[in-house]
């Protein structure tokens, strides 16, 4: 009885300490290169963030004459 709790005692801590163990995919992060980004990259990453936003507000802003040109021409209209 008693090798048999020893046992049981033994099964449980084993259990317990696995939790603390570093899961396989950790090794395999750990193993890849860091990530790296140069200065050009981010540089380009920040002109297309910018061009994309130029074209919004340009789009935005072509948008919004269309709906003066509309409204102007419904008031002449009336």
């Amino acid at each position: 009885n008693y090798l048999m709790n020893k046992q049981q005692h033994l099964e449980a801590t084993v259990e317990k300490l696995q939790e603390y163990l570093p899961k396989e995919n950790t090794f395999k992060l750990l193993q890849q290169p860091p990530i790296t980004t140069s200065y050009e990259e981010l540089e380009k990453f920040g002109k297309a963030n910018v061009a994309e936003g130029v074209l919004k507000k340009v789009n935005h802003q072509i948008n919004r004459v269309h709906e003066l040109e509309r409204h102007i021409q419904s008031s002449n209209e009336e």
